[in-house]
């Protein structure tokens, strides 16, 4: 299953199944035609004895004898591995000379004066045997059989499949590895495409180039183009949906929120001033809720798509933001400080300071009355960094984790918040492909730290 859902799989299947089976044909081929003259030639052998014999036949009172002189007999029989066997026989089957007959009796009606081969067995041993009619000059017909076992040949076409196999299967070897290379460069591009596309950032959507496409891969290509640009176009209107609903929503709460305020100061309402207090904070809450809501919408990679990434001086970001964070430190008599060192970092500009906005709003509530907080940039090693430290209550270790679940708070929260500030960070760290830990502050507290690992300054 894993073969056919691959394409290179696929390919080296379709070419190395047909390759092997030619391969092991022209093995079987090459055997066959090396052989079969060996095998010719030792038939060849065969007849030779048997001619030499029918030279030794003579007709004495209608009756043929067979004079073969015993050294003939013997040199005919000389083999160095085979054993020869002879037999001379009349059409009928009677034995006038030699070992007996050597074939089925059936055999003997087939004799003819052109010579016949037959594979047979002779007191338990495999032979070949060369059978021909030879009539006697003025006579009756005789029949000459003359066999020998099998080890010569057997020998014979042992080296010559060895001598056969070796090289055919050097060829074969080297073709497969032909093969494989081959495919394996042939599929480059489609490696390519793959490596383009597992590359990119999820808020990368440029089009792939199609000059250096292959053809095949044209149409593939084309659709991922189109596909991208599909997706820009969602995340473009997405932004826009965004935007507006910030509009429309903040417009009506800014407004509702400064007639309770005008209200909360009205002092022939001081009777009611616990309930419009009430309803004061309760829409500071919902506002703070719907402005997360939209930051953790646009934070996300899919909406976030619209947003190129550039390089960004972590300092010169603080600094620009710092003053949004001191209202809310000097309410609570926090001590905010700030240690910056010149960074540049890969991101957004908007993000990050959204980002950098909700670890410091989060480590201002809940830091206590009186207590520190302190924003850290820099280059540590190679890795650009910020980090937001406070001496507050602190998160227990087992925690530390799901607190940038969305909507999770650890207890003994303050009940101002709504447990999607941290959410939103993780959501920006991750678009940004860095990475956030939460270690234990000097003093009690907590630090987050955000680094891009692996980049220079």
């Amino acid at each position: 299953m894993a073969i056919t859902n691959s394409i290179r799989g696929r390919l080296l299947l379709w070419l190395l199944v047909p390759l092997g089976s030619i391969l092991f044909i022209g093995e079987f081929v090459d055997f066959n035609s090396a052989n079969s003259p060996a095998d010719d030639a030792y038939d060849h052998a065969l007849v030779d004895a048997a001619l030499a014999i029918s030279a030794h036949l003579r007709l004495d009172n209608s009756r043929v004898i067979v004079d073969l002189p015993n050294q003939t007999d013997l040199a005919l029989r000389a083999d160095r591995l085979d054993k020869i066997f002879i037999s001379v026989l009349a059409p009928d089957g009677v034995l006038l000379y030699g070992d007996g007959n050597l074939l089925p009796e059936e055999s003997l009606t087939e004799a003819e004066s052109e010579p016949d081969f037959y594979d047979a067995t002779h007191n338990g041993l495999p032979v070949r045997v060369a059978m021909l009619r030879h009539d006697v000059k003025g006579g009756p017909a005789v029949i000459i059989q003359v066999a020998e076992t099998m080890k010569k040949r057997e020998q014979t076409a042992s080296k010559i499949f060895w001598a056969t196999l070796i090289p055919d299967s050097l060829n074969a070897l080297v073709t497969i590895l032909i093969v494989i290379f081959g495919v394996k460069k042939g599929l480059t591009p489609v490696d390519d495409i793959s490596a383009q596309i597992r590359s990119r950032s999820a808020n990368d959507l440029h089009p792939i180039a199609l000059q250096q496409t292959p053809r095949e891969l044209m149409p593939l290509v084309v659709a991922l183009n189109r596909l991208f640009a599909l997706l820009l176009e969602a995340s473009a209107a997405q932004q826009r949906f965004v935007s507006n609903a910030a509009h429309q929503l903040r417009t009506p709460l800014a407004g509702l929120q400064t007639q309770l305020e005008l209200l909360a100061g009205d002092p022939h309402l001081s009777a009611d001033k616990d309930k419009i207090d009430r309803m004061l904070h309760a829409t500071g809450r919902l506002t703070h809720l719907i402005h997360q809501l939209l930051m953790l919408a646009k934070a996300k990679p899919a909406g976030a798509l619209a947003y190129e990434l550039d390089q960004v001086d972590l300092k010169e970001l603080i600094e620009q933001s710092a003053e949004s964070f001191v209202d809310q430190a000097l309410e609570r008599n926090i001590d905010l400080g700030f240690e910056l060192e010149h960074a540049q970092a890969t991101g957004n500009a908007w993000l990050l300071r959204e980002l950098l906005a909700n670890l410091v709003d989060n480590a201002l509530r809940y830091t206590p009355h009186g207590g520190t907080v302190t924003v850290r940039c820099g280059i540590r090693g190679d890795e650009p960094f910020i980090e937001v430290e406070d001496n507050g209550p602190g998160i227990p270790k087992d925690e530390r984790e799901k607190v940038f679940d969305r909507f999770y708070r650890i207890s003994d929260s303050p009940d101002d918040g709504c447990g999607l500030g941290l959410a939103i960070v993780k959501e920006i760290v991750d678009l940004h492909g860095a990475k956030i830990s939460i270690l234990d502050g000097a003093q009690q507290g907590v630090l987050f730290r955000v680094t891009w690992p692996g980049q220079q300054p």
